[in-house]
């Protein structure tokens, strides 16, 4: 049925499937990128949106390595919350998406990055020009990606109920 909200063991795999679709395809690119890819770069200072005086702070080994767990916590937290009450596909699929992108880039930043840029210092693998001299990777892609579908839902449960108040 249109609209119904699936089962726990659906939104497990729907969930699943997101974070084994988001991490699969990233590490992937990034691993390719890094040994074959001219633009490659390693973000040590987070999201490329943040200022440079929070970004440096991100790639302090103390505040970085804080920064990381509070981000890891928060993902285990939002997904814990995803998967709680009943909750629509799009809903799923796009913080699914979200949750996964953030957990691929946290990853590099505990370890990952190691083998996918061996001998890197620690931080994202980025190699996706995004303006001046910034980079993103696929993980930051499917990010985009999620947050549309989740503005695509809201945008249209808010349609349907204003359609419902009218009628």
């Amino acid at each position: 049925m249109v609209g119904s909200r699936p089962g726990p063991g659906v939104r497990s795999a729907v969930v699943a499937g997101a974070f084994a679709l988001v991490l699969v395809t990233d590490q992937a690119a990034k691993w390719l990128a890094w040994r074959h890819g001219e633009s490659t770069l390693i973000n040590q200072g987070g999201f490329i949106a943040l200022r440079p005086g929070i970004r440096a702070w991100f790639a302090a080994p103390t505040a970085g390595a804080i920064a990381d767990a509070v981000g890891a916590l928060l993902v285990v937290a939002g997904v814990g919350l995803l998967l709680r009450p009943p909750r629509r596909p799009s809903v799923l699929v796009g913080a699914g998406l979200v949750a996964a992108g953030w957990t691929s880039n946290l990853l590099d930043r505990f370890g990952l990055h190691e083998l996918t840029a061996p001998g890197s210092v620690r931080g994202v693998v980025d190699f996706i020009p995004s303006g001046g001299r910034s980079r993103a990777n696929v993980a930051d892609l499917w990010i985009a990606l999620g947050v549309t579908v989740l503005v695509a839902a809201m945008l249209r449960r808010k349609s349907m109920r204003h359609r419902r108040v009218r009628q």
